[in-house]
């Protein structure tokens, strides 16, 4: 469990393996497994917690410039 506070910079949560729950700002819990991820801005309070069989994850941190699938991210230049 990672419990809640602020993220540094802006933080993305891709789950590997397992699930769990995760929450944001309004601190209602939302599952998460596999294949799924979660995005959290600079500041925002979050929280990160294991399901019964455990949760593999990888977090990425930095200025995300992230584009949805309907944008072409060849047009959209990261933000600096």
């Amino acid at each position: 469990m990672l419990g809640r506070h602020p993220a540094t910079a802006d933080q993305l949560l891709v789950v590997i393996a397992g699930s769990g729950l995760v929450s944001g700002t309004d601190a209602q819990p939302e599952p998460i497994a596999a294949g799924s991820a979660a995005l959290w801005s600079a500041g925002e309070l979050h929280e990160t917690r294991a399901g019964p069989t455990g949760l593999l994850a990888v977090v990425i941190e930095g200025a995300l410039a992230l584009t949805t699938a309907d944008q072409d991210a060849s047009t959209t230049p990261p933000a600096r």
